[in-house]
């Protein structure tokens, strides 16, 4: 199958994705779209479409995309192949090519969506990197979709290179460019350690309606999409509800009513759109990845990933058992010299590592 035509059939204007698609049904393949005698044949045809199509126009601009392509090693993503991302293929209006920039799986196992506003403060920093690093010592193969905007976006890219997570940036422009271009570094990273991601080609320009029909590709594209800050309004919420639309968990960090970026989060959660979000914990619960974790934790070695402290008070649990903090102090003061305080803090890594959870009256239980 002709890439050019792939590409000329994504570039015709009258024509939506979910359109398309049912052209692509009646005439089998993009060739034949291109194809006048192929055409005439359908009845009740868009008179604007046979207009376009005979002009040649999205023939020429796929031919100079290709170019384009061959020249800044980009990849495209046909909707029928095996590498275009299978979350994303079920979304109704899934765009019929993605082009891409890295080298990042499109369909890992585990994706999380993060958004937010461009105007972060020091709250949604702190727990979205804090969120982000407890993901990736849990689920070291979780690859994380934001869009490389100002604020939130960027935070969760830089935050999943730190902590050598895959991470795709959707973008609401081509290939050619970055923008914000404060950004370009960043995005030079991503290459390396995932992709830039767009269905726009190249030369688009990043226009306000762009951002919103990227916002589509963001949510869908993922399991799961978090708002960890936004206004009343906002392209995050609009993720957010479309996110929903396609059937994915929505998750929303909460703040105080008086702070202007937490509006937009506590009226997710207050309208039950997203599940309340305070600790990566949380969202491993709801998904479900617990179960993997949880299968693990029975093995003689937890995760090589966890220190040795983790490991020991872990070792301290029985099963079926509930025990307080005092009787787990003794136990491990009986094995190395420590303060109450360094349990505390280690029992809190274990319980977000869905390993351990707290009861009433302050007991602690293996899950």
């Amino acid at each position: 199958m002709s890439q050019l035509h792939r590409i000329a059939l994504s570039m015709l204007r009258c024509l939506s994705p979910q359109n398309a698609r049912l052209l692509l049904e009646e005439l089998k393949t993009p060739e034949a779209v291109f194809d006048p005698e192929f055409l005439k044949e359908i009845p009740g045809l868009n008179p604007r479409l046979q207009e376009e199509v005979s002009s040649g126009a999205a023939l020429r601009q796929a031919e100079r995309e290709l170019e384009f392509m061959e020249k800044s090693d980009v990849c495209l993503h046909w909707f029928e192949d095996e590498d275009y991302p299978a979350r994303l293929r079920t979304c109704p209006d899934a765009p019929l090519l993605l082009y891409s920039m890295g080298e990042a799986d499109l369909n890992p196992p585990k994706m999380l969506s993060i958004v937010g506003t461009r105007k972060m403060t020091a709250y949604g920093r702190l727990f979205c990197e804090q969120f982000i690093q407890d993901l990736a010592g849990a689920f070291p193969d979780l690859t994380i979709v934001s869009g490389l905007a100002y604020g939130v976006d960027v935070c969760a890219h830089r935050t999943a290179l730190n902590f050598n997570l895959k991470t795709l940036a959707v973008l609401a422009h081509g290939l050619d460019r970055v923008y914000p271009p404060a950004h370009r570094q960043t995005a030079k990273k991503i290459v390396q350690q995932g992709a830039l991601l767009t269905e726009m080609p190249s030369y688009t320009q990043p226009l306000g309606w762009r951002f919103v029909q990227r916002n589509r590709i963001v949510a869908g594209l993922a399991d799961a999409c978090v708002v960890v800050e936004s206004a009343e309004k906002g392209g995050s919420l609009i993720t957010a509800y479309m996110a929903r639309e396609y059937n994915r968990e929505v998750f929303a960090l909460p703040g105080r009513i008086i702070d202007p970026y937490s509006r937009g989060c506590n009226k997710l959660i207050k309208n039950q759109v997203a599940a309340l979000l305070e600790k990566a914990g949380d969202l491993i619960r709801e998904m479900n990845w617990d179960q993997n974790i949880r299968q693990q934790s029975r093995q003689q070695t937890l995760f090589p990933l966890l220190e040795a402290g983790l490991q020991e008070v872990f070792d301290l649990f029985g099963e079926g058992r509930d025990y307080d903090t005092s009787e787990l102090y003794e136990l491990l003061r009986q094995r190395r010299d420590c303060d109450m305080g360094y349990l505390l803090s280690v029992l809190l890594q274990l319980e977000l590592y869905c390993l351990i959870r707290i009861l009433p009256g302050n007991k602690y239980r293996l899950y």
